[in-house]
């Protein structure tokens, strides 16, 4: 028992994997980037682009990509 208690707390104690969807429905999802204005805090400016695919992954030239894949 307690070499099996030594095995959870261990898988426990290891940080989670950074979820990766299948290349196949890495495309899924936008890069969004915005500027707010610095009186008030609204927004300004909404940029929605799609994402390119470099080096076989894909990613944003400007702003932050986000999926419209779920996570499991």
């Amino acid at each position: 028992m307690g070499r099996q208690l030594t095995a959870v707390q261990a898988k426990v104690a290891a940080p989670a994997e950074v979820y990766r969807p299948p290349a196949i429905h890495q495309h899924y999802g936008m890069c969004v980037s915005f500027s707010r204005n610095t009186g008030n805090g609204d927004l300004v400016d909404v940029n929605l682009t799609a994402p390119v695919m470099v080096a076989g992954q894909y990613s944003c030239a400007q702003g932050t990509f986000v999926s419209v894949v779920p996570t499991p």
